[in-house]
């Protein structure tokens, strides 16, 4: 993720996205393996991924839709994606009131 982050000239919104959903895989993976050494600061630092995930997950929904290079791919289900389609459609009717 690293890698993945200082390459960009700029970093968005949407990567943050694509990356934390990463992470918080791999940290799934990895403390569920007993025979990973480090299996317990894995869960660690998974379960608290997962609570700033709750504040960071709805927010990034939209900006990773509209960038050109995430789109979709940063969605699971067709819940999710059809969640985040409902989200713009909710902003653009209130910019349309206001």
């Amino acid at each position: 993720m690293t890698l993945l982050l200082s390459a960009s000239d700029y970093l968005t919104h949407g990567n943050i996205r694509f990356c934390f959903l990463i992470i918080i895989e791999n940290l799934k993976t990895h403390f569920s393996n007993e025979e990973f050494t480090q299996s317990t600061v894995a869960n660690s630092i998974y379960h608290k991924l997962k609570e700033y995930w709750l504040i960071v997950d709805e927010s990034s929904q939209i900006s990773a839709l509209l960038d050109s290079r995430i789109k979709l791919i940063a969605f699971d289900n067709d819940d999710e994606k059809k969640k985040v389609k409902d989200l713009i459609l909710e902003l653009t009717e209130y910019y349309e009131v206001s």
